[in-house]
């Protein structure tokens, strides 16, 4: 199983540090870039500090692993992991999504709102 770990690598010409994601997986080391920046004042030692960005990052984190355990990753590379969690998201088919929607909604109880929701993918049928 690969190790995550946000990190930082060079400083901009403004002072702010892009956070990286790295990743080590058979011990090769990859990054992931992430859309959250540190400024030099919350970095110690070469590490971030920066509570909030941390706790952004540890979610992200999280998510990959969810995603990783679900595949069998044991013989990848680690940019061969970085390709898979960075790849966009698949497309769902529309109508098979929402009649899956509308059954959990009928499970729990909630005939009501899914006679609404029905309506609603009915007329979205007819306009297409």
């Amino acid at each position: 199983m690969p190790t995550f770990k946000a990190v930082v690598r060079s400083k901009r010409a403004d002072g702010l540090f892009l956070v990286y994601i790295r990743v080590i997986h058979n011990r090769k080391t990859d990054y992931i870039k992430t859309d959250r920046y540190v400024h030099q004042g919350n970095i110690r030692k070469g590490e971030i500090a920066d509570q909030l960005v941390l706790n952004q990052c540890a979610y992200k984190i999280k998510t990959y692993y969810d995603k990783l355990n679900k595949e069998d990753i044991e013989d990848w590379t680690a940019k061969q992991i970085v390709e898979f969690l960075t790849k966009g998201n698949e497309k769902i088919p529309f109508y098979p999504f929402c009649e899956q929607f509308i059954a959990k909604m009928i499970n729990n109880n909630r005939e009501r709102t899914t006679k609404n929701y029905t309506t609603a993918l009915n007329s979205f049928r007819v306009f297409y």
